[in-house]
């Protein structure tokens, strides 16, 4: 016994472009209907109007295209990967951003590579992060608890989204950066095999010793004065933004230390950052900057390029990036470009704090 099926693909607007007759034998007609589960699930997806209704149907598109893929569907059948690449697009760029699925991909990433062969125990809690999702994940390896909070970038978008925008190699960059200096919790990118492959979330193992800025009015006012002009430094020459107190404060020994943060675009970093106080969203911060004069604040950013070794490392990280294509360079062409753009980047990075450095006011 044998079905014919009429492939008939459309475009988004639900213009077709081209049909192809499909014979199946009797022994793929289940498949056949776990296809047409998948169909109708992504139809739902897509119709739904109501959150839940989106999720539920997303999840069992997910389950029904995990059984299709387990099978050799679409290699007896090939005209059907047009049609699935279509389909599932929104569906893993709705789902990529949801806890399960960073949890899944977590458990992927930290059993199968980081911590491959030494049966690692894993747990979550949920966490709250604002329009973006994220878990924190403790993975413990021969009675050693290690902590990471994982989440979406910024450019993946809110996790009710079900689009994305591109990925940002600065952004990625920059944590890195932070972590080279000292600054920044140490980072790990988790790519999601479970979902889909163009995201990557930012794995930050948990700091201890880390007290948020508005935990610290007890701390030497010299201290936070210099803590301050420093995260003000990295947030202008950077281009950091949401710097709320939150996400920067101090550690033990009340060095500077930046959890998160967000990509913006400041002109003019160096008038920025000897002679404007807001780019900080903390007013003890911007009271604390407006008492600190343009001499003050150039000395210690002079004192910081040198103590962190700022121009090296720039170098360094640029290099290590390039190590990480693997996981960055998925679709080659469009690597290459956000490549190109990172360079740029970190170019005029080195330029504006090299002019800074040799200012003399």
């Amino acid at each position: 016994m044998e079905i014919d099926l009429l492939l008939i693909l459309k475009d988004r607007d639900g213009e077709p472009h081209c049909q192809k007759p499909v014979t199946f034998s009797d022994e793929k007609h289940s498949q056949l209907d776990i296809w047409n589960a998948y169909a109708n699930r992504v139809e739902v997806f897509k119709n739904a109007q109501i959150s839940e209704t989106r999720k539920d149907s997303a999840e069992n598109a997910q389950r029904f295209y995990d059984k299709l893929l387990g099978s050799s569907f679409f290699t007896v059948y090939p005209n059907f990967d047009i049609a699935v690449t279509k389909l599932h697009k929104p569906i893993s760029k709705y789902l990529d951003k949801h806890t399960r699925w960073i949890q899944n991909a977590a458990k992927n990433f930290f059993a199968l590579s980081m911590f491959k062969g030494q049966n690692p125990e894993i747990e979550f809690e949920e966490t709250n992060d604002g329009s973006r999702s994220a878990v924190i994940c403790k993975v413990t390896v021969n009675s050693i608890t290690h902590k990471y909070r994982i989440k979406t970038n910024h450019n993946a978008g809110e996790s009710g989204q079900a689009i994305r925008w591109n990925r940002d190699l600065i952004e990625f960059y920059c944590y890195k950066f932070l972590e080279s200096i000292g600054l920044g919790p140490k980072v790990v990118f988790i790519p999601n095999i479970v979902a889909s492959k163009p995201i990557l979330y930012i794995g930050s193992e948990w700091l201890g010793h880390f007290r948020s800025f508005n935990s610290t009015e007890q701390v030497n006012t010299t201290e936070v004065t210099r803590t301050v002009v420093q995260i003000h430094f990295l947030a202008v020459f950077l281009s950091l933004g949401d710097m709320h107190e939150e996400n920067f404060g101090m550690n033990a020994n009340s060095d500077p230390i930046i959890l998160d943060f967000m990509m913006s675009n400041y002109g003019d970093p160096q008038h920025k950052f000897l002679h404007e106080n807001k780019i900080i969203n903390s007013m003890r911060a911007r009271d604390i900057l407006e008492n600190c004069d343009s001499t003050v604040r150039l000395q210690i950013a002079k004192d910081a390029i040198q103590n962190w070794n700022l121009m090296e490392k720039l170098s360094e990280v640029l290099e290590l990036m390039n190590e990480e294509k693997e996981n960055f360079g998925r679709d080659k062409l469009d690597f290459d470009k956000q490549a190109r753009d990172l360079e740029e980047y970190v170019e005029r990075v080195r330029s504006n704090i090299q002019n800074l450095y040799h200012s003399t006011m």
